[in-house]
């Protein structure tokens, strides 16, 4: 079952380190803070909603699964909500949320928060009881727990429970500022990171800009970014990539060496031994390189940079930015296998160990080289 990449938005995020509540009970999880946060009502888990996915949600269906344990949200997805003129779910939305439904029910899901994040119906319409109802029922014997509305993300506005209950908290209240919730600020402060406003923010952060600080740079009019025409070996393109990673790109950045990363990154001996970066200490430097190219290669190398780049955001359970990378890279070559492999394994709420699990493999690619890749970083206990 497909998602229509030029149509909706589909944001699947896993998550790892534990979020709690008031109760002590784990409500949530973080990409990466193994601290915890308290959550006083519904209206703070609402609020924390936009820190899970990266950025602040229009017009959204939001899903938070429990995983089997009942402690742990295991996974955050996001979809654009399709509706028609009397707020019902089209058919097209209708198989998405059956979609995700069987995600949840795939992963030994114990229970499933809904929140809708829609400003053209009022949060008490009896639209929303309808999907709600399709949420249930695809849900199968586990059932949808709660269902919460709210118009929109922002400090001030009433939220309304609209399907099931949250015990003695209330069925309504007033949203603080998700930018500034608990959630949001231990997201900062951990990944220095901050929530963005729109999920186009993060298109906008891939935008394609000039190639290199060279006013005379014939690239976009000429094919001599082709491997073959640098003359350098496989070992020496990793050790030149690694050398950017560990010492960043200058701005003005000249046109001969980003030629000699796009010859890099696109050689696959090459590409698979820059994967292990993800989980390195140096994962930060390397999402900034990848960016960078992003942004300043065209055509194949761009999407060779991009996939790099929607790999590393897989594996740390950023799944928002990880498919907008994917999309990015797709949208350069359509063709690009690894690309289209990690795209459909986000669709399909693949877990990001599992990723983590073939990263041996880019060890040994590297080994094979000759190179000696930066070491896993190690992971803090949570």
């Amino acid at each position: 079952m497909g998602v229509g990449r030029h149509v909706h938005n589909l944001t699947v995020a896993p998550r790892r380190s534990p979020v709690t509540s008031s109760s002590g009970r784990r409500v949530a999880d973080m990409t990466t803070d193994p601290r915890t946060v308290t959550f006083r009502d519904p209206g703070d888990l609402i609020a924390a909603v936009p820190a899970m996915v990266g950025f602040i949600p229009e017009r959204s269906l939001v899903l938070l699964a429990f995983d089997a344990s009942g402690t742990r949200i295991g996974v955050t997805m996001r979809h654009d909500l399709d509706l028609d003129a009397d707020g019902i779910a089209t058919e097209a939305m209708e198989v998405m949320i059956a979609h995700l439904c069987e995600i949840c029910l795939r992963d030994n899901t114990s229970g499933v928060f809904a929140l809708v994040i829609d400003d053209r119906f009022e949060i008490d319409a009896p639209s929303w009881d309808h999907l709600f109802a399709l949420i249930d029922t695809g849900l199968d014997h586990l059932g949808l727990y709660t269902g919460f509305v709210v118009a929109d993300m922002a400090l001030g506005q009433p939220w309304r429970t609209r399907w099931g209950a949250m015990g003695t908290h209330g069925d309504r209240g007033i949203l603080d500022d998700p930018r500034s919730s608990p959630m949001a600020v231990a997201h900062a402060v951990t990944t220095g990171r901050v929530v963005l406003r729109s999920r186009s923010q993060m298109v906008d952060s891939t935008a394609r800009t000039t190639h290199c600080g060279d006013p005379s740079c014939t690239y976009a009019v000429d094919s001599r970014t082709k491997a073959a025409a640098v003359g350098l070996g496989e070992s020496e393109l990793l050790r030149r990539v690694l050398d950017a990673v560990l010492h960043g790109l200058d701005t003005h950045i000249g046109c001969t060496q980003l030629r000699v990363l796009e010859a890099a990154i696109r050689r696959p001996p090459v590409r698979d031994a820059l994967l292990a970066l993800a989980v390195s200490d140096v994962a930060d430097a390397a999402e900034a390189v990848w960016a960078e190219l992003t942004r300043r290669l065209r055509g194949g190398g761009r999407a060779c940079a991009a996939t790099l780049l929607g790999h590393l955001h897989y594996v740390r359970g950023d799944g928002a930015m990880a498919g907008v990378a994917l999309d990015c890279a797709l949208d350069s070559d359509v063709g690009h296998s690894l690309a289209a492999l990690l795209d459909r394994s986000l669709r399909a709420g693949l877990r990001p160990s599992t990723l983590e699990e073939l990263l041996p493999t880019s060890y040994a690619a590297a080994d094979k080289l000759g190179v000696i890749m930066p070491a896993p970083a190690e992971r803090a206990a949570g």
